[in-house]
């Protein structure tokens, strides 16, 4: 709190100045308290538009700080949402994984079962032909002839060379027999693909 004093004591010239000092004026001392009093107010106004101004500018601050934390929630709300959503998407990820392996096994053997009918073409003599293949799971049965016994057992060594293919290439006796009008040697292969 700040105290002014505005009662002015007025001493006389032959006094010595012990009370106060006077110009003998009383109007020119009243001026004087006046804009001593103004100078002392002037801060203090200042100070009170400043804060005036200052509490403007905080509740617009606050304003906009309240509408960031409402934008803020909508978008924990959408988080919390999105947690759903994803582990909907991983719940689905995963039975399509394991569709996409069954899938995958079907035509893997597929595959396997294609790669094998090429290497039969492939692998066989020019003097050797197919009759049969029959095709199972994983197990194929080869039938056919070949006019050498050389040749078929050259056929029956180059498929059990092909490990990346089959696991196990099996063949009965080769035995002399008669095709049409001419005889030939007749083989039985069976072979297992490789899963």
């Amino acid at each position: 709190m700040i105290k002014i004093n505005l009662a002015n004591t007025f001493t006389k010239k032959n006094d010595g100045g012990a009370g106060g000092t006077s110009s003998g004026n009383p109007k020119e001392e009243l001026q004087k308290n006046v804009i001593k009093v103004l100078l002392m107010l002037t801060p203090l106004i200042g100070l009170y538009y400043y804060e005036k101004v200052d509490i403007s500018r905080q509740r617009e601050e606050l304003v906009v700080l309240q509408t960031e934390a409402a934008r803020m929630e909508a978008e924990l709300a959408k988080v919390g949402s999105i947690d759903n959503i994803l582990k909907q998407v991983s719940e689905q990820k995963k039975d399509l994984e394991e569709k996409f392996t069954v899938i995958r096994q079907i035509f893997g053997l597929r595959t396997k079962k294609m790669e094998a009918l090429v290497l039969l073409q492939q692998q066989i003599p020019p003097t050797s032909w197919l009759t049969s293949i029959k095709a199972e799971n994983t197990d194929i049965e080869v039938e056919g002839y070949s006019n050498s016994i050389d040749d078929a057992q050259m056929y029956i060594n180059r498929l059990a060379a092909e490990k990346s293919v089959f696991t196990s290439v099996n063949s009965k006796d080769v035995s002399k027999a008669k095709t049409g009008d001419k005889e030939a040697y007749k083989f039985d292969i069976t072979l297992r693909l490789k899963e």
